[in-house]
């Protein structure tokens, strides 16, 4: 089954080009719905040179009832900023208002550019180093088997220490010896950057 973090949601309904520099640039969109008879927005904000975020909000008379977060773009919210509702709350919402964008062809899905995938001890490795506008650097290793199941482990400071088992059965120790292997190959083929003690993919 494919992660749904190797997918972001992009509303892109307006280009800002501006005065970036080195040719960054910054496309955001938004696009109203309702849902139970209240009417929302979803609001995206997607440089080219960090990853984005999605913003759903609630307003009435100009005041913001609610305001949640998608802080990777991945179709889930990560956090209600403003407003007293609770997150499952507002992820329903939100789903559903992805949902409304997709039938009106608002949402597009797109693979994250920072991606390394390598073939290893009859295994495919795939690294994803997620470099965000509202956050930090992480990265996340996805293992596919034979069987095709798979094992995913999470970097949460990119420091090249693993932190959490989101998908798997086998113990941290043994992820870290994979994930080590993996960032040298990495290093040595110049697709895996080192910097300040932090490891990425490099674009």
């Amino acid at each position: 089954m494919e992660s749904k973090s190797f997918m972001l949601v992009a509303i892109l309904l307006l280009l800002l080009t501006g005065c970036g520099r080195q040719g960054q640039r910054i496309e955001v969109g938004e696009y109203i719905f309702r849902y139970e008879g209240y009417k929302y927005s979803i609001r995206s904000v997607t440089p080219n040179f960090v990853q984005g975020y999605n913003i759903l909000t609630r307003t009435e008379q100009g005041k913001i009832i609610f305001k949640a977060i998608d802080k990777e773009q991945d179709g889930i919210l990560d956090e209600v900023a403003i407003g007293d509702i609770s997150l499952d709350s507002a992820r329903m919402i939100y789903e559903a208002g992805i949902d409304v964008g997709n039938r009106q062809g608002h949402v597009q899905r797109k693979t994250y550019a920072r991606e390394y995938s390598r073939r290893l001890l009859g295994k495919t490795f795939v690294l994803v180093s997620h470099i965000l506008a509202l956050g930090d650097v992480y990265n996340r290793l996805v293992i596919k088997g034979i069987d095709k199941n798979e094992e995913i482990v999470v970097d949460l400071m990119s420091d090249g220490m693993l932190d959490k088992i989101e998908q798997g059965d086998k113990p941290l120790e043994e992820y870290q010896r994979f994930y080590r292997l993996v960032l040298n190959e990495g290093l040595k083929e110049k697709r895996i950057s080192k910097i300040e003690g932090q490891f990425f993919v490099t674009k």
